[in-house]
């Protein structure tokens, strides 16, 4: 069937279309060029059944995967019928997607690129998937000025933090040699009470110059 399409095997209905249509011209009408575009037709819809539908498998992507977003860029490209009807379809998941869940790196390095090519397959539909791209660089801007803005703002707490955590080190370091030198003086003071404590005791007991005068004036009476 092909051979009389005077084509390569294709799952491109539009190609299978403008092939018969250009034979028709060329050849007229037949039996044959009939049967091979109908053969072709079902060949090419059949394989196309088989290939899950972009627009379909997008509703279950996990959106939040920078690697899913790739694989299904990629089942794009390989996609057998890139019809305007589809482009249609993609654009409208695109816009239900919950771009929440996407993060500005995935968003700005893999799904914005990716729409970006997009408007290659479908020149009809290149508009909308323009709106689409402005539509998430807006909101990848929008979230990377906040997440800067958040970053910014935890980075003068750590700050702050770290320069309490200094101040707290300097004061602990000076009560420590504080309390090192206090401990020092006490230890002198006590050993000093000692020694002193320890002098009396060895000393022997004598009695006043009022008390010995005293009791030898009672001893010579």
């Amino acid at each position: 069937m092909w051979e009389l399409l005077k084509i390569e095997p294709t799952t491109d209905l539009e190609t299978i279309r403008l092939a018969y249509f250009s034979c028709v011209q060329e050849e007229g009408e037949s039996e044959a060029l009939n049967g091979a575009y109908n053969d072709a037709l079902n060949a090419a819809i059949t394989a196309q059944e088989s290939v899950p539908v972009p627009s379909e498998t997008l509703k279950t992507l996990d959106v939040s995967e920078s690697d899913a977003w790739q694989a299904w860029f990629a089942s794009i490209e390989d996609y057998p019928l890139k019809s305007d009807a589809l482009m249609v379809a993609i654009h409208r998941e695109l816009a239900r997607v919950p771009v929440e869940r996407i993060s500005v790196d995935t968003m700005t390095g893999v799904v914005i690129p990716g729409i970006i090519k997009l408007q290659k397959f479908s020149p009809e539909t290149q508009t909308l998937f323009t709106d689409t791209v402005h539509r998430y660089e807006s909101i990848a801007s929008f979230r990377a000025r906040n997440r800067s803005a958040w970053d910014s703002l935890r980075g003068d707490k750590r700050s702050v933090k770290m320069e309490r955590r200094r101040k707290f080190r300097v004061f602990l370091t000076y009560f420590n040699k504080f309390v090192y030198i206090m401990g020092w003086i006490f230890i002198v003071i006590l050993l000093f009470m000692l020694l002193n404590r320890g002098r009396g005791e060895a000393r022997p007991h004598r009695p006043s110059n009022s008390n010995w005068l005293f009791q030898e004036s009672r001893s010579l009476l």
